[in-house]
């Protein structure tokens, strides 16, 4: 019998915070009164607009590894989002097949040790579910979410996210994370 996990764990980008300025209204500095003019000013060069400066060359940008390592004392799994495919036409009796055919791969793949977790979201949204694959690239967890039977009818795309935590998490007696 498969045990199921409810554990999703998101890597949240640093927020930006936007602190308001507190401006406080101020009257403008009063002008002093002109002084009596003895002379006429000396006629000033007109002022010529700066010339434009071409912008620097774009820096490059280091490209992101697409199956980067995991750093010492991490794990690397793949978490692998389901989400909403194009051919949704299938009639009741293909449907019923289909995902008879799905639930048995999900649970062949939790028995070999390569999904370790899982799951369907329940507000039917784009996001359909997701799965938590132990494998050594990003091509193998490609090829293992190929051969699933929603995958290939189109009923379901995804997309596939190294991920990593603590080394041990998802082994049988391993210690809490942090503890």
């Amino acid at each position: 019998m498969r045990t199921s996990l409810v554990f999703l764990a998101l890597l949240a980008a640093p927020t930006a915070l936007f602190a308001q300025s507190s401006r406080k209204a101020t009257k403008p500095a009063a002008v002093p009164a002109p002084a009596a003019v003895s002379a006429p000013a000396p006629a000033v060069a007109p002022a010529v607009a700066p010339t434009a400066v071409a912008p620097a060359a774009p820096t490059a940008v280091a490209a992101r590894p697409v199956d980067p390592p995991a750093p010492s004392g991490f794990q690397k799994y793949y978490f692998v989002m389901l989400l909403k495919g194009t051919k949704l036409d299938q009639d009741k009796a293909a449907l019923v097949k289909m995902m008879e055919g799905h639930l048995d791969y999900m649970d062949k793949l939790s028995t070999d040790g390569k999904c370790l977790v899982d799951g369907t979201f329940m507000d039917g949204g784009t996001a359909r579910g997701f799965m938590l694959v132990r494998a050594n690239t990003v091509d193998d967890v490609k090829a293992l979410a190929d051969a699933d039977p929603v995958v290939q009818a189109g009923r379901v795309v995804y997309e596939v996210h190294p991920w990593m935590t603590e080394s041990m998490v998802f082994e049988k007696g391993a210690p809490t994370p942090g503890k």
